[in-house]
């Protein structure tokens, strides 16, 4: 028999139900059953439960939930369950808490902005910059024609047959064409046709601010080769 049918043998029986239910007692009838009540238990010794508090305390208890819990960085007993910290730690972490909190919202107002870049800044400001600085190499590089970047694509087709790059030797994609300077424009070169080639966007990027035959040298696979 388990603690519960224990407790509830003579005292309380499953779906009693009590005569007064429903009805609207008076104080008289009320002050009556109290009396009764505490005639009826006047010896604390006649108490179905005198006497079996240590038999349902602890874990010996139907309702024992495993003690109170600790708090998550000293480990003292906690006073309630509602709590995972004590009044010791709870204010330092509530001031760690703070400083993370304005931490994070000063790095939200980059990363969550729309033209956040990996921390590179794309303001209105920088783009400008940037474009006229850009511009400021072409125009040493000399006027660049659309005749002569026409050209340049001409001569690569009837070379390779099809739109080719010229470092790595393979087909360009639609949209993946790039207009290639050998000698970068940040070096000294020009916007002359003889400086002038076609390469794929990779080969470009990879390339950087290198010349064609520094490029050509460091390539491994050779594939690579003036033209």
């Amino acid at each position: 028999m388990d603690n519960t049918k224990k407790i509830n043998n003579g005292w309380f029986k499953k779906g009693h139900t009590s005569p007064n239910k429903g009805k609207k007692l008076s104080l008289t009838t009320r002050h009556k059953i109290s009396l009764q009540a505490k005639e009826r238990f006047k010896d604390i010794t006649k108490h179905p439960m005198f006497g079996r508090g240590a038999e349902f305390s602890g874990e010996n208890n139907p309702n024992w939930k495993g003690g109170l819990p600790t708090c998550k960085d000293c480990g003292r007993t906690l006073s309630n369950r509602n709590s995972i910290r004590c009044k010791y730690c709870a204010p330092k972490e509530l001031a760690n808490r703070e400083s993370m909190k304005i931490l994070f919202k000063k790095r939200a107002i980059y990363t969550k902005n729309p033209i956040y870049n990996g921390g590179v800044s794309r303001t209105k400001k920088y783009i400008k910059l940037h474009h006229q600085r850009r511009k400021a190499i072409e125009n040493g590089g000399g006027f660049l024609s659309v005749k002569t970047i026409q050209e340049i694509y001409e001569e690569n087709i009837k070379k390779y047959g099809t739109l080719t790059c010229i470092y790595c030797i393979k087909p360009i994609t639609f949209g993946q064409d790039t207009l290639e300077h050998k000698t970068p424009l940040s070096r000294g070169g020009t916007n002359e046709k003889k400086n002038l080639a076609i390469a794929c966007a990779i080969c470009n990027s990879k390339k950087g601010n290198k010349t064609y035959e520094e490029y050509a040298q460091q390539e491994k696979n050779g594939q690579a080769q003036p033209v």
